[in-house]
């Protein structure tokens, strides 16, 4: 839904500005979690216990850097 946590001119929803995973991720200068040296961390797995399709995707992302 969005183009990343570092976007300023991308695609955004109102979401963004509460984000937790924005708001850690954008101090920590990350483009998404997949590319933070704690992922996959407790933020995430709460997430993934929800979207079996997040968890495939940034696993994909990982593993091609």
């Amino acid at each position: 839904m969005c183009d990343g946590c570092l976007t300023d001119t991308g695609r955004q929803i109102g979401y963004c500005a509460t984000c937790e995973i924005r708001s850690c991720a954008v101090p920590r200068g990350v483009a998404n979690c997949a590319t933070c040296t704690d992922y996959a961390c407790t933020r995430l797995e709460t997430i993934f216990s929800h979207s079996a399709e997040a968890r495939a995707l940034l696993d994909e992302i990982q593993a091609s850097l």
